[in-house]
């Protein structure tokens, strides 16, 4: 139709949307700040330099030419005020998330007296999975009963850099989408730890929406400003300040763990999350009114 109205997530498909019909309302959903992610990739420096500026002009100008956008934080929105001074009324935040609680899982024999870690997604350098193996690494060291479970398809990558660092308790195992919260079920504390730069504050990872479904203690850095902002008064977290302060951080998740955990006590608190932070129906309701106001 001639005035339908379009979402996309990339920048660079609104110009191909608006030569196909000048007419129809797109609506660009920024998941992510790509000019910035292309300045953190492996990609040889003159080349991302180059990619950067055109990703930055691009995101510029569809941003001028949209119905209206969709943030993934308040963050991100600071940050497009800021950096184009955008002065845009027709927006609207949401966080990523993609699941609900699965409160069955919260459950699982053991589960919180046990010093257990999971880790599960990629191994790119802006996930910090050589951190996190410091940091169980100065758990181990103290708590040798400790374990880490590292769920990806690269498990040799995970074994080489182990044998590199000197860390045993840990294990590998690639698990399907559909059985990730089953998975998550076994462990008590998830790591998702980020170096305190621009692509991590304005992000709102689907990891800490995972591990907290599956009764997963989250062991978050607090440079993930939305959920830690939203979300103060949460008490079974972990939260790390100084990413690479790995015997600190350590302390930090045995101190923890020694206090007392009674599941029901975490289950009640991650329902008052999934309630407000996490409410499918409240954004689905949300999102309805914001598409209205696009008429």
């Amino acid at each position: 139709m001639r005035e339908d109205t379009v979402i996309t997530v990339k920048v660079t498909s609104v110009f191909r949307l608006l030569k196909q019909n000048k007419k129809q309302k797109i609506v660009l959903w920024l998941q992510g700040v790509q000019p910035e992610e292309m300045l953190c990739s492996d990609t040889p420096f003159a080349k991302k330099i180059v990619l950067y500026l055109i990703l930055r002009c691009l995101e510029r100008l569809a941003l001028k030419k949209v119905k209206g956008a969709i943030f993934v934080s308040d963050e991100m929105l600071k940050h497009y005020r800021l950096k184009y001074q955008w002065k845009g009324d027709k927006w609207f935040t949401m966080p990523c998330f993609n699941i609900m609680l699965e409160e069955q899982n919260f459950s699982y024999p053991n589960k919180y007296d046990n010093l257990s870690f999971v880790y599960a997604g990629s191994l790119d350098k802006w996930q910090c999975i050589d951190d996190i193996l410091k940091t169980f690494k100065a758990v181990l060291a103290k708590e040798p009963s400790s374990s880490l479970m590292v769920l990806t398809k690269d498990s040799q990558t995970v074994n080489e850099k182990c044998q590199s660092l000197g860390i045993r308790n840990v294990s590998t195992k690639y698990v399907p989408k559909e059985l990730i919260g089953e998975e998550l079920a076994k462990y008590k504390f998830g790591f998702i730890l980020r170096d305190n730069i621009l692509v991590n504050r304005v992000a709102t990872p689907t990891k800490i929406n995972s591990y907290m479904a599956s009764g997963v203690i989250p062991i978050i850095s607090t440079c993930l400003v939305d959920f830690n902002s939203k979300n103060g008064s949460l008490k079974n977290i972990v939260r790390i300040d100084n990413l690479r302060n790995y015997e600190s951080n350590a302390l930090r998740i045995i101190n923890f763990h020694l206090s007392q955990k009674i599941p029901d006590k975490v289950l009640d608190e991650y329902r008052q999350v999934f309630r407000t932070y996490y409410n499918r129906t409240f954004y689905i309701s949300s999102l309805a009114n914001f598409f209205k106001s696009l008429e």
